[in-house]
């Protein structure tokens, strides 16, 4: 742990740039490449890999954040939590929540995401991992 006070937080550079690996069954997301496709109810295991991620930092207050992550046809808002060390972020978002460890300029979130559609009761979820590094 740093020796970093809750007035001395770390400033996240504004812009993350990585990949994400997921484990899914179903689309469960608007960053699923297949979320679009007519056929995205159709439930079914999927292993993407190598999922091209952008996060940015829109707006820090201390340690509280509003993010935006943006994968190839689709960008997402979402808020974070810094620990007082500034070692560990957790975000929130509509269907999904992580925890990402923060190591100088480079970060690894482990996440899941669930959301069950209300016209036909079909639930999906997943788990993953992303992978990020600071480019300013």
């Amino acid at each position: 742990m740093s020796n970093r006070s809750d007035n001395e937080v770390r400033l996240l550079p504004t812009l993350w740039e990585g990949t994400a690996n997921s484990s899914t069954w179903g689309a469960i997301n608007q960053h699923h490449p297949g979320f679009h496709a007519e056929n995205d109810d159709a439930l079914e295991w999927h292993s993407l890999h190598n999922l091209h991620v952008i996060m940015k930092v829109i707006a820090q207050d201390g340690r509280n954040l509003e993010l935006v992550f943006i994968t190839n046809d689709h960008e997402s808002r979402a808020v974070g939590t810094l620990t007082p060390d500034s070692s560990v972020m957790v975000v929130a978002r509509d269907t999904s929540s992580a925890q990402f460890t923060i190591t100088g300029d480079s970060m690894m979130g482990l996440g899941t995401d669930q959301g069950t559609d209300p016209e036909s009761g079909i639930t999906r979820f997943a788990s993953w991992v992303t992978e990020l590094r600071a480019v300013r």
